[in-house]
């Protein structure tokens, strides 16, 4: 039985008896509904079928227009693909041509990131060169050359004596521990010598060094200022007999 329907159901979705349906009723339109929808009797009715009918209305005329329909739709439909085809082209050219100017416009926007990243990446390097050249100047270098060039101003500079008088009496305690040490010594030695703290004492050769009594020089292999007594501080370390 499900073979049967299955069959029947085949047949009725079959595009032939589907055309030669449609093309019964187009024939037959006006018989059929006498036949199904009149009041009249039944046997009127069949008789005015049975009359206005025949074997060409019945099965020869919807048989051929049916076949005929079956063999025109594809080229119908043909066609109508045909027409459809140039507004469909049309506007996929244009979802192409827009989408490529999109790509081309990301491509230029991301080459110009790519350019503004090279840049920036360009100028840290260059910085990072610079700090380098910077940090690799020798600081030590620097500050002998800064205490050189201060030692040579003050020897060159007029300025003005100063005395004895004018110094603390620890202040002329470092002048003459400096004395005794030959007139040169190196900071740490003078601070060690020092009957004073480290602090009171770097106070006092750092006042010295202002005054023009010492000058100091950067020693690198030392890692330290070698003080020496200037010409006003020799007066000075003569003139209270710490030098004979």
């Amino acid at each position: 039985m499900k073979e049967i329907i299955e069959a029947i159901s085949t047949r009725i979705r079959s595009p032939i008896l589907g055309y030669f349906s449609l093309s019964f009723l187009a024939v037959n339109w006006k018989a059929m509904y006498i036949l199904l929808f009149s009041n009249d009797t039944a046997l009127n009715r069949i008789l005015y079928f049975d009359n206005n009918t025949s074997l060409h209305t019945l099965l020869t005329a919807p048989l051929l227009i049916a076949a005929g329909f079956a063999l025109i739709y594809p080229w119908i439909n043909l066609a109508f693909l045909y027409l459809t085809r140039l507004p469909t082209d049309l506007k996929n050219n244009l979802q192409a041509l827009v989408e490529h100017s999109l790509i081309l416009r990301e491509l230029k926007l991301e080459e110009l990131r790519n350019k503004y990243i090279e840049k920036k990446e360009i100028n840290l390097i260059e910085r990072a060169k610079r700090d380098q050249e910077i940090e690799e100047i020798d600081s030590k270098n620097l500050n002998e050359e800064i205490k050189r060039l201060r030692a040579e101003i003050n020897e060159k500079e007029p300025g003005f004596d100063v005395n004895a008088s004018d110094l603390l009496d620890d202040q002329i305690e470092i002048i003459r521990i400096l004395t005794v040490q030959g007139g040169s010594t190196l900071q740490r030695s003078l601070v060690d010598a020092s009957p004073f703290d480290k602090v009171k004492t770097e106070y006092y050769i750092e006042d010295l060094l202002e005054k023009n009594i010492l000058h100091d020089n950067y020693l690198s292999e030392e890692d330290d200022y070698l003080l020496t007594l200037t010409t006003s501080g020799k007066k000075i370390a003569v003139d209270k007999g710490f030098a004979s």
